[in-house]
Formats: structure tokens, sequence, C-alpha cells
């Protein structure tokens, strides 16, 4: 992940249809906002998120949602992040 922070010209980052944990999206987000021409990230709802059948528990992703917003908060990420369930923001997914 050091690479990426050396990616300066990034402009749009798309993880989506990758897994991802919770621990591993903070760390991408703390990469991701040292780029200063990054306007957009994509990424999957981390996968601690959906049950045993896989529905999501939206209870949880909102306190998911709280908990980045405190972690990428300090570090003055301004970019629009999306969290999706169906992976395709142009697509009128359900971006959460």
């Amino acid at each position: 992940m050091p690479a990426l922070s050396r990616c300066t010209q990034l402009t749009t980052f798309n993880y989506l249809k990758n897994p991802i944990s919770v621990s591993g999206l903070e760390r991408l987000l703390c990469h991701t906002a040292k780029l200063s021409r990054l306007s957009l990230e994509m990424y999957s709802t981390p996968w601690e998120i959906y049950g045993a059948q896989g529905a999501s528990h939206h209870k949880r992703l909102e306190q998911l949602r709280e908990e980045l917003n405190r972690t990428i908060k300090p570090l003055e990420h301004n970019k629009t992040v999306w969290f999706s369930i169906i992976p395709c923001p142009p697509c009128d997914n359900q971006a959460i």
C-alpha cells in the first residue's frame, strides 16, 4: 500500500468487487488521504458487515460509517468515498 501514496496523479480509485476488511479499508483510506488530486474512491462494503447468508446489517454499516468518519476527519480527507453493496455507483446502485 505505500506505493499507492506515490500515485500523485490518481483522480479515481476503484476497489469495487474486491474483498476488504474494516482494518484494510482504514489503512487504504489513510494512504489515499495523501493524494491531493484524488476526488473519488469506491469500495465494496467490508466483509465483516455481512451475515452468514450474505445479508448486510444496516446498523453495523451505520456504525462503520461513523468509525471511518472519525478515522479520516483528522486526515483532512476531502474526497467522495462510496461504500457499495452492489458494485456499480454509476448504475443506480445502493450506495451506503
